[in-house]
């Protein structure tokens, strides 16, 4: 019994040994099998998985493909302004709206028809835009003379039309000096001078506004009252904003609406005054 139990025990003690070696030559596959079942729970290698937060090293994040950095390479523009060196300015003049740049009097003229004449000075105009090709210095130079001759024809006819109901003064009927000045000071508000190098473009000039006034037979009083800052700050620029009552909701001045005084403006009051200009600077320029 004793030899029977010894000879069992030692059976089973060498099949015992014999199981553990042949567990030992498979665990090296039993543990792959374990690295790629886990493995295809790791986002971004194998596969997404449930597991994948309870196996994913903390900073492993760094390293996988799906957070690289994506490539925007095919987002940058092939083509860019001309105008891209250029100095930007504010447009309307002194609002902070850096919306033109500042270039020379003799590149914006070739891009006039209605406003090129004048243009004397370094302007604050629309740079051209590949993306934007419907807004530059010429479409806004087509623009400013479509709304000149709406504004004309329509002052034009009413003052052709006579009636007794209502008066109206002639000012633009055969009126060319009136009209012409109008062009100025739709010109001058709308390109204004920059001061190259810097961000700053001017208002318009007050001379150029009373210019304007006294050439459509307001007299002198009327003109300066018109210009004044008082009557621009109840009524807006050129009364603009005269036909809305005071305080109501669309009666919006903006602060853009004033004028200065020469030299830190843009426009003159006349060819006259820009002729006795001209003569000034070259005669300090002979001495």
């Amino acid at each position: 019994m004793s030899a029977v139990f010894s000879t069992t025990s030692s059976s089973s003690t060498t099949t015992s040994r014999r199981q553990r070696r042949r567990r030992r030559r498979r665990c090296p596959t039993a543990a792959a099998i374990v690295v790629v079942a886990t493995a295809s729970f790791l986002p971004g290698i194998y596969g997404q998985g449930a597991g994948a937060t309870q196996t994913l090293p903390i900073d492993s994040w760094a390293t996988e493909p799906e957070d690289v950095a994506v490539n925007l390479q095919d987002m940058v523009p092939l083509m860019t302004s001309p105008n891209k060196n250029d100095y930007v300015c504010d447009v309307p003049a002194q609002s902070g709206v850096m919306s033109g740049i500042c270039i020379p009097a003799h590149e914006a003229r070739v891009h006039m028809s209605f406003c090129k004449e004048k243009i004397t000075y370094p302007v604050c105009a629309p740079p051209t835009q590949p993306y934007w090709p419907n807004w530059d210095i010429r479409q806004k130079d087509t623009l400013i003379q479509e709304l000149f001759k709406i504004v004309v024809d329509e002052r034009i006819r009413r003052e052709s039309n006579l009636t007794t109901e209502t008066y109206l003064p002639r000012r633009y009927l055969q009126n060319a000096p009136c009209i012409d000045a109008l062009k100025n000071v739709m010109c001058w508000q709308n390109f204004p001078r920059c001061k190259s190098g810097t961000n700053a473009s001017f208002p318009l000039c007050r001379v150029s506004c009373v210019n304007y006034y006294e050439n459509c037979l307001y007299s002198s009083g009327e003109a300066e009252l018109l210009c004044s800052n008082q009557n621009i700050e109840s009524h807006g620029l050129f009364d603009a904003w005269l036909d809305y009552p005071i305080g109501s909701a669309e009666r919006k001045i903006p602060a853009t609406d004033k004028l200065l005084d020469f030299p830190d403006c843009t426009g003159l009051a006349s060819s006259k005054a820009f002729g006795v200009l001209a003569g000034v600077l070259l005669l300090i320029r002979a001495v």
